[in-house]
């Protein structure tokens, strides 16, 4: 994983995007810019769309999207939400220079209200602009992560937050009256950013017994606040509490046994990306794999599936979710601590395995009797820890070709000593699907690809490779 890399000049994503029909998630670097076609919009099967300084359109018709992340305010007006009934994830931003008409300020939030299933919305105005009532708000009994960015008229609008929301970050909302006996009222909120801009005023005042559920709390750019009172039964949950550039303010003594903390809303946003990525990693162990034009089902993992889910052991039963009807698979830097083999070895299908640099980082191997009885050919590549590698003499039965190469402290069992050394067949079967693809893209005359899978454009945070159009 990585926040990605910047490009000066802007990413231009291929009108050929349009071939990818069952392409699920495009998800670009947070600091790049993007040229997008129009050809988006003709991916219904799409449900996933991320880039962090929008551009993008979507439509009505691609009802399967489940976050959206960031589009203009401009385009989203355009989009009948009657539909995106599984949109869970929204962000919506507006530029300065952008129209906006006063009617489509209403359509805007009114379309809110349909997206019964949102957890997380956010929402970034230009300075300018007033963000409208968030009455619409009140319709969305799932939501529970809330980022206002922008001038809110009263900040009695809080109140129409659904009880729902745990996670609440204002700034610029430019309040002149005191926020604190409004937020109060959402009881279970646990983490709470008040950033730069956010109140305007000198004093606020958190009184006995609210914000019982509170547990971080973020107060940025406040210069001009002086006073603070904290009643003792106020914040009785809090945990850690980050203050900056709040300069005229004294912190209550009510406070000063909290522990400062590091900025917590960073870590939120990594939760949430770490969540989406667990459902990405999921979808694809649990089947959402491609048959290449040749017949056989290809898998290629390049981090630890553990790793994708964000767990801290590395065990090999993970690998139980792939179907059966996978015939290749090629692992590398998993750092599996577990042998592999004995899961492996429920794929009684596989006819070719790639076992790469930093697959495992054990001693010992073993594959049991009648085991991998289909296999033709294995590879064993960049295991300088392991020793001992036991194969019983019923096992990989049909094995044809082996290649091994940077495994200096392991013995080839004798078993193996009868089977023929051969080329890397990776390369050969890298080949054979290119090929197969020629074929079957001359045979259907230019029709699109039906591979499912994700597409992360430059700057990818996630490092699964699922069969492509293009390699």
């Amino acid at each position: 994983m990585g926040g990605g890399f910047y490009h000066e000049e802007p990413v231009a994503i291929p009108a050929s995007i349009k071939k990818l029909k069952k392409l699920q998630t495009l998800w670009g670097a947070d600091f790049s810019r993007y040229k997008f076609p129009r050809e988006i919009c003709e991916l219904e099967d799409l449900r996933h769309i991320r880039f962090h300084k929008g551009g993008f359109k979507i439509q009505s018709n691609q009802t399967k999207l489940q976050t959206v992340d960031t589009i203009k305010y401009s385009d989203w007006i355009q989009i009948d939400t009657v539909n995106l009934l599984d949109l869970r994830a929204l962000s919506i931003t507006s530029v300065e220079g952008e129209e906006v008409s006063e009617e489509g300020t209403a359509y805007s939030w009114e379309s809110i209200a349909k997206l019964t299933s949102l957890e997380t919305f956010n929402f970034y105005f230009s300075h300018y602009l007033m963000i409208p009532s968030i009455r619409p708000l009140s319709y969305c009994e799932n939501l529970q992560s809330v980022c206002l960015s922008g001038p809110i008229k009263d900040p009695s609008e809080l109140r129409f937050l659904p009880e729902s929301v745990t996670n609440l970050s204002l700034s610029k909302t430019k309040f002149t009256q005191d926020p604190m006996p409004t937020l109060a009222s959402l009881s279970n909120i646990t983490a709470l950013d008040l950033g730069e801009g956010t109140y305007t005023g000198e004093k606020m005042v958190c009184s006995d017994n609210t914000f019982p559920c509170l547990q971080f709390l973020k107060l940025v750019g406040h210069p001009n606040l002086k006073e603070w009172h904290v009643e003792d039964g106020a914040m009785p949950s809090l945990r850690g509490l980050y203050i900056d550039d709040c300069d005229n303010m004294m912190i209550p003594e009510r406070l000063n046994c909290v522990p400062p903390t590091p900025d917590f809303t960073e870590l939120i946003y990594e939760k949430k990306k770490r969540e989406i990525v667990a459902q990405h990693a999921r979808e694809l162990l649990e089947g959402y794999l491609m048959r290449s034009p040749t017949g056989e089902t290809t898998f290629i993992l390049r981090k630890s599936p553990e790793s994708l889910l964000g767990r801290s052991d590395k065990r090999s039963t993970e690998l139980r979710f792939l179907p059966e009807s996978v015939t290749n698979l090629s692992l590398s830097e998993t750092k599996l601590t577990q042998d592999p083999m004995p899961t492996l070895a429920s794929l009684s299908n596989l006819t070719a395995l790639d076992l790469g640099e930093g697959m495992y980082t054990g001693e010992k191997m073993v594959c049991s009797n009648n085991t991998f009885p289909c296999l033709q050919f294995l590879k064993l590549i960049g295991h300088p820890d392991m020793k001992e590698w036991h194969v019983e003499d019923e096992a990989m039965s049909c094995l044809k070709g082996i290649y091994i190469d940077d495994c200096d402290n392991l013995m080839i069992p004798e078993r193996l000593n009868c089977v023929p050394p051969t080329p890397d067949f990776t390369k050969l079967i890298s080949i054979k699907e290119k090929k197969g693809k020629r074929a079957s893209r001359a045979k259907d005359s230019g029709t699109g690809s039906s591979y499912a899978g994700c597409l992360f454009v430059p700057g990818c945070f996630v490092e699964i490779l699922a069969m492509t159009d293009e390699h």
